[in-house]
């Protein structure tokens, strides 16, 4: 019987195995809509302090032809795919445009990110990605990975957090805004404010408590020092200024924001 059950989650395993690499290196790329014209000049050359103004006074979205990943990748830096769209971003996208390189971490990290509307083109280590943010895989980043494999991405905002789910299955990586800074996140599930629980010397985590909407916080800073207060809302400050977080009836910057399970998680100092 165990024998059995074995077999059968070996031959699934083979078939699922089988069927990804069928997909990623045999199934034929889309049909690839690329203005060619973005190859003819090195986007090295463009100001990306200068970014376009997002007043609707010319094209939209949906009149910029979709762009994908030319071969196995490119040779120079493309021009910007969506330099001549002005349509204001979609209710709740947070501005990540720009040219982002990293300073930590990934010190190799180079990236261009531009927007208008709910669309996005992500063009970095030799790849375009060109996606809409509604969380399906019919829109999503249809391209080519590092291997020159196909992969399908659907790509959510939520919470002011940009995500790359695989094949809308695993969450892969995420982008995200902290003042002038742009995090990326290859591991998405823990996230910068979120608080976690862990044991003593194995330093496993036992629980983890999300910095969002809903969340209850301890205040160790500001006029409310030491109280509890349950997370409304956040305000991402695309400047040197600290971001803010929103209660029931007042508001604190995030650094004074520890986010717990409840009261009890407080220690109290023992009374004499």
């Amino acid at each position: 019987m165990i024998l059995r059950i074995a077999s059968i989650f070996f031959g699934l395993f083979l078939f699922l195995a089988s069927s990804f690499l069928i997909y990623a290196f045999l199934v034929p790329r889309p049909l690839d809509t690329t203005d060619s014209s973005i190859f003819l000049k090195d986007g090295k050359t463009v100001n990306y302090c200068d970014l376009p103004k997002l007043d609707g006074s010319s094209k939209l979205a949906d009149d910029i032809p979709k762009a994908y990943t030319p071969g196995c990748g490119y040779s120079h830096i493309p021009m910007p795919i969506l330099a001549e769209c002005s349509e204001p971003l979609a209710e709740g996208v947070v501005d990540m445009r720009g040219l982002w390189k990293g300073i930590s971490g990934r010190k190799d990290f180079l990236e261009r990110i531009e927007q208008c509307g709910n669309r996005v083109v992500v063009t970095g280590h030799n790849l375009i990605h060109d996606f809409r943010l509604d969380g399906t895989l019919r829109n999503g980043a249809r391209d080519v990975g590092p291997a020159c494999e196909n992969f399908n991405s659907a790509i959510l905002f939520k919470d002011e957090v940009m995500t790359f789910r695989l094949f809308n299955l695993f969450d892969t990586v995420s982008r995200r805004m902290d003042g002038r800074n742009m995090i990326f996140d290859e591991n998405p599930e823990y996230r910068t404010g979120d608080s976690l629980v862990i044991s003593l010397p194995d330093q496993e985590i036992k629980s983890h408590y999300k910095f969002e909407d809903g969340s209850v916080a301890y205040l160790t800073g500001g006029n409310h020092i030491g109280e509890m207060a349950t997370v409304r809302g956040r305000e991402i400050k695309r400047s040197s200024k600290a971001n803010e977080v929103q209660f029931d009836d007042f508001g604190t910057i995030a650094d004074y924001v520890f986010v717990v399970s409840s009261e009890s998680d407080i220690p109290v100092e023992a009374q004499s």
